[in-house]
Formats: structure tokens, sequence, C-alpha cells
């Protein structure tokens, strides 16, 4: 595979004949791909590269002489740390397409088809999985060329459609990059290392700080927080009658089943409509509502029920639906009962049997499906590295309830939602990622690492304040504290991933409608 002037040697061992030549070529490539010998190919391999000493040899070549050799492992090592090299250089790349091409060749070459691990210690998927890494990285690279001098918007709406056409795929390139070349990351194995370092320089110091210093002087300029309303992105809490209520109102659905995933940001959202549409079997199409603020749980998903007016305990931060408690989803099933509806668990209903699902839901206009994964791993410290490994099970887990619903349950419409997004990033936070308050709030509802929220708050300079009623259209005179750009209020317990503030990624919250083809 490479010019034979270079090759002085390995000349001794190269056939004399182009025939001979050609005959060890054909010979080479079936015992690679032959299923019963292919181990022992491996394990000759491992040897002669070892004996030829390949790598010494072949490391001064550019990588894209070494395309199209599959022989040994060693070529591989030392493409991957050619791009690898081309995508640590800060200039834009002069072209794009043939970066992917040479992807596309090595993801169908031998080395990238192990299924077993082998004396060089990659293999099961890993070099799979590194150039899945690499073209995520290149994306991420090309996005930050692309916007070099930073983010620059005439207003927030401006910025807010910016980031659901263009802007998202930052997001997505990095939790694309960090899913597939955290693995390999882990079994101590450094050949992404170097670039994964860059990674996180470009996402986290450059991209989140730029991301959030426009946004936030659009927020300031407009009092956006004062408002919080965009003319052309509907409220999350006017979700159920513009979007549930109206279907059944004005179409000849029977039934619409929504599938409420805690925690689904924007861009896994968009992932997930492209996977769903790819099948050709299903039309899925993806729009944005504005979530509520402060950007948590238990406030996303009461706006999402049938409601007349949100509101908090007195005692403690509950919210209340029309009066009565949202929490949980027993109390959110007597809810969408008023409504002729029902909720069920993503886990309960995966459990139940055609005939029972068919029983469950006959009486029902409409049925809420919680589904909950990104939030349950993202949101502990334990577990909040394997954030964007919980992202793809997510991305599987909503298709497959999807297809069920369609295929079993017969549905005419399906709806996929969230609650709020979120922010994170694999590096550690600094002292200069925490806001202080100057004056500790006191009688607070509740206090996260994204927000505060209380009914005798005040205005701090270095914060967003602002009132429930004017960001959720709730009934009470609740109030909040949120830092600004990424920022935490503190690090207890897990920190990487967060939610509850103002960032693009926590409040533009993903609708999806599926129906069938």
């Amino acid at each position: 595979g490479i010019d034979s002037d270079k090759l002085n040697w390995l000349q001794s061992n190269i056939f004399s004949t182009r025939s001979g030549r050609a005959n060890a070529v054909s010979f080479m490539a079936n015992w690679r791909y032959h299923g019963k010998y292919k181990a022992d190919y491996n394990h000759s391999a491992d040897f002669f590269d070892e004996q030829l000493e390949v790598r010494k040899y072949c490391k001064e070549h550019h990588y894209e002489t070494l395309i199209n050799v599959e022989t040994f492992e060693s070529i591989e090592q030392l493409i991957i740390l050619g791009l690898v090299d081309e995508l640590l250089n800060d200039k834009p790349l002069n072209d794009r397409a043939v970066f992917e091409e040479i992807l596309a060749t090595r993801e169908a070459s031998h080395w990238c088809q192990l299924s077993s691990e082998h004396s060089n210690g990659l293999g099961d998927g890993d070099y799979t999985s590194i150039y899945k890494a690499l073209r995520a990285a290149e994306l991420l690279h090309h996005l930050r060329n692309e916007y070099h001098q930073g983010f620059y918007y005439d207003s927030v709406q401006a910025m807010y459609h910016a980031y659901t056409k263009t802007l998202y795929q930052f997001d997505q390139a990095y939790r694309q990059f960090n899913a597939h070349a955290f693995p390999v990351l882990n079994k101590g194995k450094e050949i992404l290392r170097q670039l994964d370092n860059k990674v996180e320089e470009i996402y986290v110091n450059w991209y989140l700080f730029q991301l959030g210093n426009c946004w936030d002087i659009l927020l300031e300029k407009e009092k956006f927080i004062e408002s919080w309303k965009l003319s052309d992105a509907p409220s999350q809490q006017t979700f159920y009658q513009r979007k549930v209520r109206n279907t059944l109102n004005n179409t000849k659905a029977k039934r619409v089943f929504v599938i409420i995933s805690d925690a689904l940001r924007y861009e896994v959202a968009k992932e997930l409509t492209q996977r769903i549409s790819d099948e050709k079997r299903f039309a899925a199409t993806l729009e944005t509502q504005l979530g509520v603020l402060p950007s948590y749980t238990q406030l996303g998903m009461a706006a999402l029920l049938p409601h007349d007016q949100l509101s908090y305990g007195d005692k403690d931060g509950t919210v209340l639906v029309d009066g009565t408690s949202s929490s949980g989803r027993d109390n959110r099933n007597k809810q969408l009962a008023k409504h002729k509806g029902m909720a069920v668990s993503a886990k309960e209903f995966f459990s139940w049997s055609n005939t029972i699902g068919r029983e469950k839901i006959k009486e029902a206009e409409v049925v809420y499906i919680y589904h909950d994964t990104i939030d349950a791993i993202g949101d502990k410290r334990p577990t909040e590295d394997k954030t964007f490994e919980a992202c793809d099970d997510a991305i599987q887990e909503l298709k497959d309830i999807v297809t069920r619903v369609i295929n079993t349950l017969k549905a005419n419409q399906v709806l996929i939602t969230a609650d709020h997004g979120f922010i994170f990033q694999q590096q550690l936070l600094q002292s200069s990622d925490k806001t202080e308050l100057k004056i500790k709030p006191s009688n607070t509802l509740d206090a996260k690492k994204r927000y505060i929220l209380g009914k005798h708050l005040s205005d701090e300079p270095s914060c967003w304040f602002g009132q429930v009623s004017t960001t959720a259209g709730s009934a009470c005179d609740a109030k909040f504290l949120l830092p600004k750009g990424n920022n935490r209020f503190h690090f207890v317990g897990g920190a990487k991933f967060v939610h509850g503030g103002a960032m693009l990624q926590e409040v533009c919250v993903p609708v999806i409608t599926i129906k069938e083809l």
C-alpha cells in the first residue's frame, strides 16, 4: 500500500512479481475476514508487526498514504494519531469531505471489526468508538473555527433560534465525542488523551463561556427574565392545551400519547428525531417550547399537566396544580384523570402485555408515559460521569416506547417532550465557576446548585432575579435567584450535571411529534 521506493527496509519480504504480490494481497484479505481463522490472523499480524518494526519504519509516513493498509494494527494506530494531530492543529481542515472519507474507509477495515481483546490492548469495538469520537471532535473543531470571533446576535429571539438551528451542534458533538471516547480512556488507553483535553478546552473554556456571555448580555439588554416570553416559541405551561387538547378537539385522533423524558435536552431530542425518521416507518418532526424558570423537575412536570393555575405550598417547595400536589406519578395521575387521562411510568409500561396494555388505556383520551433515564443517572454524584451513556440509552428506550405505542396500542399520534434540559461538562469545576451570595437567603422553598426559590427573596446584582408568576404562569408570589452563565451556587453532591438556570441548554425544551407513515 506504500510506494515501493519508501519500502527499502521491507524489500526482502516482498514478492518480486506483480502476480505474486496480488496473490498475497488476496490471500491476506481472505484470511483477515475468515470467520474461523481471523483470530489466528490477529496473532500472526501482531507477531510480525513487532518483528518487522512496522511502527518504527512507518511513523514518518503521512497518515493519508496509509489509508488502504489493513495488514498491521500499528498502522491503524498511526492513522489515528495522524488524524488526532490534524485536529490538535487550530487551523481549519483543508477538506472536511476527505476527513470523513478516511473515517468511513477505516471504519470498514479489519481492525474495526475486532471481537476480542488482543495483544496491543485495543479490541471489542474500541477502534469503531475511536473513529466515531474523531468524527464528533472534527465537527466541534469545525464549529469552533466557524464562530472563532464568538457569538453575536441582535435579540434573545434571534439567539434562541440560532441555537435550535446550529449552535446545539456544539453540545451534540461534545456529547458524542465523550460517549465514544470515555470507554476507551476509561480502560487506560491514552490514544485520545490529548484530543480529550483539547475538546474540553474548546467546549468548556470557550463555547460555554462565549454562549453564556452572549446570552446573558441579551437577557439583560431586553430585561427578558421580567417578561420570559417569545413570540414564535410557545411557553411550556401551554403545552397541554396547545398540543394535546387541541389535537383531540380538532382532529380525528381518539387518544394522544405523551412521553415525558426527564432532562431530555434539545440536542438529544434532535438525534432521536433523526434516528426515528431514518428508519422510514414513522414521520418525526421537532419543535421547541420555552421552558419554565427555574428549569427543574417539579415545576417543569407540573407545567406539562392540564391546569388552570400553578402555585407553591406555604411550607415547602411542592408545586400545586389547581391547589393539589403534583409531586410523584400518583398525584399526576389524579390530575390527568380529571381530564380523561392517565399516567404510567416507562418501567410499568414495558411490563404490560399487549392485552393488559390495551385494557389499561381503553377509557383514556390522554396517556402520559414518564421516562427517567438521563436525570436518574446524571443527577447523582456517583453516576454523573455516565450522563452521556445515559443519553444513548434514553434514545433507544424512547424509540422502543414509540414503536410499541404505535404498533401495539394503535396510537395515531405520539408526543415526546421534557421537563427541562441540562448542562454537563466532564472537566472538574473550579472556584471561578461558583456564584457567591453576599446575603444567604432564609426561609427558602428550595435551594439547589442552579436556583434558589422562596417567597421572600430580594434582588442580588450577581444573579438573575425573577418571579415564577412571570416565568411559569404561577398564581403565587414565589421568587427565584439563578446564577448567571453556567455557574453554580455550590458544589455539594454532583456538580458536573446541573439544571435549573436560564441557559439555552436548560430552557430550550423539545417537542417531537411522531406519526406512523
